[in-house]
């Protein structure tokens, strides 16, 4: 019993000292780390910039349907017969 007490007397003053120090080694720990800091920095100016606007790409634009043969070649005709010949000059 008596090497109990002793015990508990001899574990208190070291487990106090302990506790003492916990606050000043978190407080060092915060300003210990520059990689968080810069981090921290970083991720806060990120916030504040204006979202980037979408830049388009042949890739977003929908191509055009194709039309099947025979309409194809009625337009190719259409078309032609709408054309003016070209005058040459003398």
């Amino acid at each position: 019993m008596r090497s109990i007490a002793l015990l508990r007397l001899a574990v208190s003053p070291s487990l106090l000292a302990h506790v003492r120090a916990l606050p000043a080694l978190a407080q060092q720990d915060q300003s210990a780390d520059p990689v968080a800091d810069a981090a921290r920095k970083a991720r806060a100016q990120q916030k504040k910039r204006p979202a980037r606007k979408k830049g388009y790409t042949n890739d977003d634009i929908p191509s055009a349907p194709s039309l099947p043969l025979p309409q194809r070649q009625a337009l190719r005709r259409r078309l032609a017969s709408r054309r003016t010949p070209t005058l040459r000059a003398a």
